[in-house]
Order: structure tokens, then sequence, then C-alpha cells
């Protein structure tokens, strides 16, 4: 149980809050990659993501951000608190690197960086209380 939070010992699995954090990984990777054509296809790339090996055209960030979240052991994710910090300190780079208002002239890479600062709002936003309406405390 890759997911599994905390006590990764023998009895009953313990998750905690580390399980909501690989699962934000997971969506966040979902929410870059190109769309699916088929439901094995997608079912295909979030094993891989989940294993650390992506599609071609990932993102670097993207990649970097989900290999993080979504970290194999509990113990190597960060809480969702340092993950907000570091997707924040992120989206304002991304921001200031490529303002939206140049989207349709950059070339593929830069439409990937604004898919994948796309995501990490909505994983933020989501931090807010935007789409919850609840606040996560970690």
């Amino acid at each position: 149980a890759a997911a599994r939070g905390g006590g990764a010992g023998p009895g009953p699995a313990r998750y905690d809050h580390k399980v909501d954090v690989f699962a934000a990984g997971l969506v966040a990777f979902e929410l870059c990659a190109a769309p699916f054509a088929t439901q094995m296809e997608r079912i295909v790339s979030l094993r891989g993501a989940r294993e650390g090996d992506f599609p071609e055209g990932t993102h670097p960030h993207v990649s970097q951000m989900v290999r993080w979240l979504a970290a194999p052991e509990a113990a190597q994710r960060p809480t969702a608190r340092e993950a907000i910090a570091a997707i924040e300190s992120w989206l304002e780079a991304c921001r200031a690197a490529q303002p939206h208002a140049q989207a349709d002239e950059d070339d593929d890479g830069g439409v990937a960086n604004h898919a994948a600062c796309g995501a990490a709002s909505i994983v933020v936003g989501v931090r807010h209380g935007a789409a919850t309406g609840r606040h996560i405390d970690a």
C-alpha cells in the first residue's frame, strides 16, 4: 500500500494526512497531462506516474512536483503545509516567467507550463477552501 500514511508495520493499515498529499500529487498529474485517448491510457499513465515514470513531454516541474507529493513512502512526502508553500512559490515563479497573456504566442513548452500553473493553482485553491469549503490543516 504505497499510499499509506504513517505506520507501515504489520497489522491493519493506518492512514494519515499523507494519503491526501499522495492523492493531490496524482490529481495534479492528471490535470497537467494531455487528454487521454482511452481509459486504459489513463490507467497506464497514472500507474506510471505513481512509479515516477512520466509520458514524454511532461513538464519537468510537474514531474518533480508529482514525484515529491506521491512518493512511495509516506515519510518522504511533504506535509500539506510544506507542499502548499512550495507550490505557491513555484506558481509565483511560473507566473513571473510567463504571463498568461502570452500563452498563444508560446511554443508547446509554454502551453505545458501554463497547464502546470493551472493545475498547481487548483491544488492551492483546494487548500484555501475554494473547492471544498474546508481548510486543510497539517
